[in-house]
């Protein structure tokens, strides 16, 4: 059954196939558009015949033959997508004729195997390997070129980061530069994690040496730049920071229920735990430091468990 079978796909599948790449002229401008969506389905349509011409035991007692060819049939598909469309340029349509007149013979002669005997069946099996080969060899192109392509775009991102950064320290720099002498601590947060290390460094000398920075830093975080200054008081902060506490709990309450509202409609949400780090990594400090935030933790920690992705968040502000 298996054999009839592969008789009636190889004869509809290989004669439609060779009756394609004898016919095939290149009709207009727009050339091979289009054309795999008839030639795959005559590839896959070959392959078929041949899979279940081995299946039926057409080479039974052949040695590796059947596995040489079963190896081959998903790069002969791949090629005999391809190669018939090559039939369109008169430079390559004689030696895609003879190939494509090679593999379906080679095909016939696989399936026949027991009739035609191992030489003439290993004969069939080269030309399908070949042409599998081929196939593989198009496939293995085909990956080393994403994989350039993306190699090429990778470096590009890198390179657009650099110059990124490059004009953003310029520009800092200038910024820097203009601050007066007796700049308030709103003027000064902006440039504690500045691209520039320079007005980095100097930044975070000149919040140092105030003497009263616990005191304006309490009255930052009872501002609008509250936001701006956590990452500071998360990492840099010179002094306790269970000073300002009182001033953050109402910020971080505030916060809270403005990113759970925002949290529950984002398609997806585990995309802003960056965002969200600073407020966990501000109370983590904070509280290690001996603040009470405790109810504040706990609330970011209820808020962050109930959003999807975010519980490993969460889990910085375990009790």
């Amino acid at each position: 059954m298996m054999l009839v079978l592969a008789n009636v796909l190889l004869l509809l599948a290989g004669g439609l196939g060779l009756l394609l790449v004898l016919s095939l002229r290149r009709s207009g401008p727009e050339g091979p558009v289009g054309a795999h969506m008839v030639t795959a389905p005559l590839a896959l349509g070959q392959a078929a015949a041949v899979a279940c011409g081995l299946a039926g035991g057409s080479v039974a007692g052949m040695g590796a033959l059947a596995t040489v060819v079963g190896v081959a049939l998903p790069g002969y598909v791949v090629a005999m997508t391809i190669v018939p469309i090559a039939a369109l340029s008169e430079r390559w349509r004689v030696p895609v004729r003879l190939a494509t007149v090679a593999v379906v013979a080679g095909a016939a002669l696989v399936i026949h195997g027991n009739e035609v005997g191992p030489l003439a069946a290993w004969s069939g099996a080269a030309a399908l390997a070949a042409m599998g080969a081929g196939g593989y060899g198009v496939l293995l192109a085909w990956w080393v070129q994403v994989e350039r392509n993306r190699a090429r775009a990778a470096q590009a991102e890198v390179g657009r980061m650099d110059e990124f950064r490059a004009s953003q320290s310029a520009w800092e720099l200038g910024e820097w530069q203009k601050l007066p002498a007796d700049a308030e601590l709103w003027q000064l947060i902006q440039f504690a994690h500045a691209h520039h290390p320079e007005v980095r460094a100097q930044c975070q000398a000149r919040m140092r040496a105030l003497p009263d920075l616990d005191r304006r830093m309490d009255e930052l975080l009872r501002t609008g730049w509250a936001e701006h200054a956590l990452h500071y008081v998360a990492v840099d902060y010179p002094h306790s920071r269970a000073s300002l506490a009182a001033a953050l709990a109402p910020f971080l309450d505030a916060e809270c229920d403005k990113w759970a509202a925002h949290l529950r409609d984002a398609a997806m949400p585990h995309t802003w735990s960056v965002n969200l780090a600073k407020y966990v990594d501000c109370m983590r400090a904070v509280l290690a430091d001996g603040g009470d935030l405790h109810a504040q933790a706990a609330r970011w920690r209820t808020m962050l468990r109930s959003i999807r992705g975010l519980g490993p968040l969460a889990d910085g502000l375990a009790a």
